[in-house]
């Protein structure tokens, strides 16, 4: 599962949108995930800290897919295993479903390849990593001041469906009025029914929208996928929210 990479020329691309200019060179994907250089005008949000020195990292997760796809794919990242296979139950507050997951963040910047997952480096950051489940529904019905306090976003769309492609581009849209300019965006292509339904977004159109919309990082991947790719998408977007502090 998951897709065929791509050999991808390095390109230089300048995006304008959300606010903030970015200006974005295409890096070679590296273990099926596609990794973007990103320099932001505007520094991001001073991040969460707990009373142990542990930073709280707030993500929202974006997908007009079922809520099934969508809770598997996050659980995938946060507990090793899709939702429906694990007995962890789901966090609620203000009225939003979440995962937690704690990791260790290097604490010297890191290129966007990086691997926080490894323990050989000197210095870290404790982090807990809070993932939103904000499908289409629950994204309108929250607030906007919630909103401005996550930290990065990821969008999920289908690689079956145009539609849901088309979605996420316009709930991006809307997100950028109510996030800050500086938060970090992710793009993962959901590949769980391409067995069964034919491919409608190719990794190369899927790769140019996340470059478009300034993402740092773009896979293709599923709760199937037994590769790490999600685990390095978040990665990369997780050294990127780091970057941008004040």
């Amino acid at each position: 599962m998951g897709g065929k990479e791509s050999k991808v020329d390095e390109k230089v691309h300048v995006n304008t949108s959300g606010g903030s200019r970015r200006t974005q060179k295409l890096l070679p994907s590296e273990d099926g995930v596609t990794h973007f250089s990103s320099t932001l005008e505007s520094k991001g949000r001073e991040l969460a800290k707990d009373t142990d020195g542990t930073y709280s990292v707030r993500i929202g997760f974006l997908a007009n897919d079922s809520t099934l796809a969508k809770r598997e794919l996050i659980s995938r990242y946060v507990n090793g295993v899709p939702y429906a296979y694990c007995d962890m139950k789901l966090h609620n507050t203000i009225n939003l479903d979440f995962l937690v997951k704690h990791i260790q963040v290097p604490a010297e910047p890191l290129s966007p390849a990086a691997n926080l997952s490894s323990e050989t480096y000197i210095g870290f950051h404790k982090v807990k990593v809070i993932v939103y489940f904000l499908g289409r529904e629950r994204f309108r019905t929250i607030t906007n001041s919630t909103l401005r306090q996550l930290d990065g976003l990821v969008g999920m769309y289908s690689t079956t469906s145009d539609y849901s492609l088309n979605w996420l581009k316009a709930l991006l849209d809307e997100a950028s009025q109510h996030t800050s300019d500086s938060c970090p965006l992710a793009i993962v292509a959901d590949t769980i029914h391409e067995e069964t339904h034919p491919t409608e977004v190719p990794r190369e159109k899927g790769e140019k929208f996340a470059m478009d919309h300034g993402a740092v990082a773009f896979t293709e991947t599923c709760s199937n996928d037994m590769s790490d790719r999600i685990d390095k998408l978040m990665e990369a977007l997780i050294t990127e929210i780091f970057r941008v502090q004040p």
